[in-house]
């Protein structure tokens, strides 16, 4: 997959409380990707890292992510979140 398809999911997840609140309980970024693979999505810690940090710098175009899910997505994950990818 890509950044784009990760961006894709957390378009997704933030539209979807239920989704959230499962990835907000992942332990492990290996429970995430089960996550997202149960949603369609076969994405590599890569592509959640690159998608991660394109978020948290704002660097993703229009097209890739919702300007206003793509924000508030990682707010509602938590801080934490994105050391899963560390």
């Amino acid at each position: 997959m890509s950044k784009a398809k990760a961006l894709e999911f957390f378009n997704q997840a933030a539209e979807n409380p239920a989704l959230q609140k499962r990835l907000q309980q992942a332990q492990a970024p290996a429970d995430f990707l089960n996550i997202a693979r149960e949603q369609g999505y076969s994405l590599t810690l890569e592509d959640l890292n690159a998608a991660t940090l394109a978020i948290e710098s704002e660097q993703f175009e229009d097209k890739e992510l919702d300007p206003v899910a793509g924000g508030r997505l990682l707010d509602k994950l938590g801080k934490g979140f994105s050391n899963l990818f560390s």
